[in-house]
C-alpha cells in the first residue's frame, strides 16, 4: 500500500465522514459553520493527526520522485494508445483546497507532471533512446553569411537563425518576383522594373453548410525551385443553438426585425442583411449568429504546393497535411517539416479517429500509424506532438513521427529537430515543511536526415527559455540559456482546528493536498528568480552549467555565435553578458556591459559588432551597437532613440526585422512609418521613414536598389539610391484573380 493510501486509510478510520468535511473548494463562497459540527470534526481530526504525527509521517521527504527522464515506447498499436490517453493521470501528486468559513472546500485541477524534489541548483538528465545519432553535423552556420542565392539580381532574403535552414515567413523573394500572403491572399510582384506589375491570387478558403464551417487560411510559405510551398492553418467548426442565452436571441432577432422595417420599401438594400448583422455585432468572421455555440472543432496544417515558373500562371500541383495546430516548420535540402501538437477529447475506442493524429496525401486522409507513434513515460502529458517530412523532388509525404507529450516552441539544427515546451513541477519537501514550485523545460530531439525521422532523446532543463534563440547546437552539445524561478512557501499540519478558526472570522485558509496528506500555506511566500546557462550532450544529459546569473532580472533575448554566448537581462538596466563555451566542461562568463534599457533581438552586423535592438530607458525603440571583438571586454559603439515609436513586430519576431550589414541596410516597421538605417564609424544614420499605412507588419524586401514596403493594405516602391518614393498599389484595388 502507498504512503498516501496508509494515510488515507488512517483518515478514514479515525473519521469516516472526512472526505464530506474536507470537499474541495477555490477561494469565493463564504458562510458561518456550524460551531457543533466545526467541534466535532475538529476533535476527531485532531486525533488522526496526532496520530500521524507521532508516527513521524509528516518529518519524511516523499520517495520515488522520478530524477530522470523515462525513454518514450513505441506504440503497440491503436488500442494500447487509447489504454494511455483513457487512464486517469497518475502524475496527479497535489490539490489545491481553498478552506473557507464554514469548512467546505471546493477542489481545483491537479498539477500534472513530473515533479522534482531536491536542491534549487538540481538538473534533471535526459536519457538516451537506443540508435540515435551521438554527434550532429560539424559546420556551424554563420549569423551572418551572404545569400548562397546565385540569381543575377541582388536581393534580400528572409532573416533566418542558421543559413541553410530556412524558416516559413509571409515574405519570399528569389530576385525576380515577390511573394507575398496577406489576409488568405496570394500577391506576386513582377521586379523588372521599379513600378512592376502586382497580381492578386485567392488562396485561403471557407465554405458554410448550414451551421458547419471548414476554412483553409494560408499563412507562411518557403520558396523553393520556381514552387511556393503554403502553409495553410485548417479549421473545421460546428455550431449548436443548445444552451443559448434567450436575451441573445431577442436582441437578435430585434435588429433583425428593424432592419426589414427600414429596408423593406426598398427594391435593393444598401447593405445585406448579414453584414448590417455583422456590423452590429450579431455575426461572428464566418456568418453565424453570434448566440450561436461552438460545439467542436478539429484543425490541421496543410501544406500546398503551386508551381509559379517564369512565364506560366501559378497552377496547384499537390496538396499534404496532418493534424493539429501548428508549432513551427522548416525547410532544408528540399525536404519541408512541419511540426504541430495536438489534444483530444470524447475520445472512442472503436474510432481510432478520435484519438490518433492523421495525415493526407491530397486524395485521402489516413490515420498515423502506430508504430510512427511513441508514448512519453514521464511527461504525464495526454497531448501530441505531431511531426511530418514532405519530399519536394517527389512531391509525396516522406516521413511521420507522433509524441505522445507537449510542445510548444522548434529550434533546428542543421541535423536535429528540438521541440521544446514549459511547464511547472510543484510539490512538497515534508521534511523541510515547505511546498515548492519550479519551472522546468522539456526537450524532446529528433534527428533528421533527408526527410527520415528518428526520436533520439528527451530531457529538461530548469527555467524557462525565452525564445528558439535561447538554444544552440554546436560541436555534439546543445546549449540553452533559461529564465528559472522558485517559489517557497511554507506548510503546515492541517487540523480541523483550523476550520473552528475560520468559521469566525472574515478569512479563508489555503490548503494542498499532497500525496493524501492536506497542508495549510502559509501566507509568507519566497520568490527566487536567476538566469542559469546549461550544456548538455546529445543525450540531454547536462554536462556544465553557468548558475545563479543576474538575480530577480528576466531573460530579453540571447545570441549564439559559435563558441561565444550573448545574452541580455534586464530589471532596471540591460546587462549584455558574454560567455565563452571553447571549453563545453567549464564554461565561463567573460564580460557584462550595464546599459540604459534592454535589447529584446540580437544579431551579427559584420566582423567583430553585435546588432541589439529594443527599448531604452523611455520605452522608445533603440538601435545598439556592440563592439564584440574582444570577448573580455564589451563597449557600446553607438545608439539610436526612435522617439515617438513605441512598438515594432520586430521586437519579437526576426523576421520582421531587415538587417544586411552586406548592404549596410536595417529597417523596420514602428506605428509611424517604416525606418531605414545604415551605419558607419560616426553611429546610426538615419535614411529614411517610409510613409505607409497599417505599419504594425510591414515587412521590406530589397532588390538591387529598389525597397518593397509591403504592408497589410498597400505596397510602396522605394528608391534607396535616391531614398525617395516612386508609386504605391493598393491591394484591395486589384482584380482577385482564382488559383489554379
Amino acid at each position: 500500500m502507498k504512503l498516501s493510501d496508509e494515510i488515507k486509510a488512517s483518515f478514514d478510520a479515525v473519521c469516516p465522514d472526512s472526505d464530506r468535511l474536507m470537499e474541495t473548494a477555490r477561494r469565493k463562497k463564504k458562510s458561518r459553520f456550524s460551531a457543533v459540527a466545526a467541534l466535532c470534526a475538529c476533535l476527531a481530526l485532531c486525533i488522526c493527526f496526532g496520530a500521524l504525527a507521532s508516527a513521524g509521517l509528516f518529518n519524511t521527504r516523499p520517495a520515488g520522485l522520478p530524477n530522470e527522464i523515462l525513454p518514450p515506447a513505441v506504440a503497440e498499436d491503436y488500442d494500447s494508445i487509447y489504454n494511455y490517453l483513457s487512464a486517469p493521470l497518475d502524475k496527479v501528486e497535489y490539490k489545491y483546497l481553498d478552506r473557507f468559513t464554514d469548512g467546505t472546500s471546493k477542489e481545483e485541477n491537479s498539477s500534472v507532471g513530473d515533479l522534482v524534489d531536491g536542491e534549487t541548483d538540481q538538473v534533471l538528465p535526459g536519457q538516451t533512446i537506443a540508435g540515435a545519432p551521438t554527434e550532429p553535423a560539424d559546420r556551424y552556420p554563420t549569423l551572418d553569411a551572404p545569400s548562397e542565392n546565385e540569381e543575377d539580381k541582388e536581393h534580400s532574403d528572409t532573416n533566418l537563425q542558421y543559413q541553410g535552414v530556412d524558416e516559413a515567413d509571409i515574405v519570399k523573394t528569389d530576385g525576380d518576383r515577390i511573394y507575398l500572403l496577406r489576409n488568405g491572399e496570394l500577391y506576386i510582384i513582377d521586379t523588372s522594373a521599379q513600378t512592376g506589375a502586382v497580381k492578386r491570387y485567392s488562396v485561403g478558403t471557407t465554405v458554410k453548410e448550414g451551421l458547419k464551417v471548414e476554412r483553409s487560411l494560408p499563412f507562411d510559405m518557403y520558396l523553393y525551385e520556381n514552387k511556393l510551398y503554403i502553409l495553410e492553418k485548417n479549421y473545421s467548426c460546428t455550431y449548436t443553438e443548445k444552451g443559448v442565452d434567450n436575451n441573445e436571441i431577442k436582441k437578435f432577432q430585434s435588429l433583425e426585425n428593424m432592419y426589414t422595417e427600414q429596408y423593406n420599401s426598398i427594391s435593393e438594400p444598401k447593405i445585406p442583411l448579414e453584414d448590417y448583422l455583422h456590423d452590429q455585432g450579431l455575426y461572428n468572421d464566418m456568418g453565424i449568429p453570434c448566440y450561436y455555440r461552438m460545439e467542436r472543432i478539429a484543425q490541421s496544417v496543410s501544406l500546398r504546393v503551386v508551381d509559379v515558373s517564369i512565364g506560366e500562371e501559378p497552377k496547384q500541383i499537390h496538396f499534404a497535411g496532418i493534424s493539429g495546430e501548428l508549432v513551427s516548420s522548416r525547410m532544408k535540402d528540399g525536404y519541408v517539416y512541419i511540426v504541430t501538437k495536438e489534444k483530444f477529447s470524447d475520445i472512442e475506442k472503436s474510432s481510432p479517429v478520435s484519438f490518433v493524429p492523421s495525415y493526407t496525401d491530397g486524395e485521402s486522409v489516413s490515420c498515423v500509424e502506430a508504430d510512427s507513434i511513441y508514448i512519453a513515460q514521464d511527461h504525464g502529458s495526454r497531448a501530441y506532438i505531431n511531426l511530418l517530412s514532405y519530399d519536394a523532388s517527389t512531391a509525396e509525404i516522406k516521413d511521420k513521427l507522433c509524441i505522445v507529450g507537449a510542445g510548444s516552441e522548434l529550434y533546428v539544427s542543421e541535423s536535429n529537430i528540438y521541440v521544446l515546451d514549459k511547464t511547472r513541477s510543484e510539490w512538497v519537501d515534508s521534511a523541510a515543511m515547505e511546498f515548492i514550485s519550479e519551472k522546468y523545460s522539456y526537450i524532446t530531439r529528433v534527428a533528421y536526415t533527408d526527410g527520415e525521422l528518428e526520436l533520439a532523446a528527451q530531457g529538461r532543463v530548469s527555467g524557462f527559455y525565452d525564445d528558439q534563440f535561447s538554444l544552440d547546437e554546436y560541436n555534439g552539445y546543445l546549449r540553452v540559456v533559461t529564465n528559472r524561478n522558485r517559489i517557497t512557501q511554507r506548510v503546515e499540519p492541517y487540523s480541523a482546528v483550523d476550520v473552528i478558526g475560520s468559521a469566525f472570522s472574515d478569512t479563508y485558509l489555503e490548503v494542498i493536498e499532497y500525496r493524501g496528506v492536506r497542508f495549510k500555506l502559509s501566507e509568507s511566500i519566497d520568490w527566487e528568480s536567476d538566469n542559469a546557462l546549461f550544456i548538455l550532450d546529445m543525450t540531454l544529459s547536462e554536462v556544465s552549467s553557468i548558475k545563479n546569473l543576474a538575480p530577480d532580472e528576466q531573460l530579453k533575448s540571447v545570441r549564439f555565435d559559435k563558441e561565444l554566448c550573448y545574452f541580455v537581462t534586464y530589471l532596471e538596466v540591460d546587462p549584455l553578458f558574454c560567455a565563452d563555451l571553447s571549453d563545453p566542461l567549464k564554461p565561463v562568463i567573460k564580460s557584462e556591459l550595464k546599459i540604459p534599457g534592454y535589447s529584446a533581438y540580437l544579431q551579427s552586423y559584420g566582423e567583430g559588432l553585435l546588432l541589439g535592438f529594443g527599448f531604452d530607458e523611455e520605452r522608445f525603440l533603440k538601435l545598439s551597437m556592440f563592439d564584440v571583438s574582444s570577448s573580455s571586454e564589451l563597449t557600446e559603439l553607438a545608439v539610436y532613440s526612435v522617439k515617438g515609436e513605441y512598438y515594432s513586430a520586430a521586437t519579437y519576431n526576426h523576421k520582421a526585422i531587415l538587417c544586411d550589414s552586406g548592404k549596410n541596410l536595417i529597417g523596420f516597421a514602428g506605428r509611424n512609418g517604416y525606418h531605414l538605417f545604415s551605419y558607419d564609424e560616426s553611429g546610426f544614420v538615419p535614411l529614411a521613414v517610409v510613409d505607409i499605412r497599417e505599419q504594425s507588419d510591414t515587412r521590406g524586401v530589397w532588390v538591387e536598389d529598389t525597397l518593397y514596403c509591403l504592408g497589410e493594405k498597400e505596397i510602396v516602391f522605394f528608391d534607396l539610391e535616391r531614398l525617395s518614393e516612386i508609386a504605391r498599389t493598393e491591394l484591395g484595388a486589384l482584380e482577385a484573380l482564382t488559383l489554379k
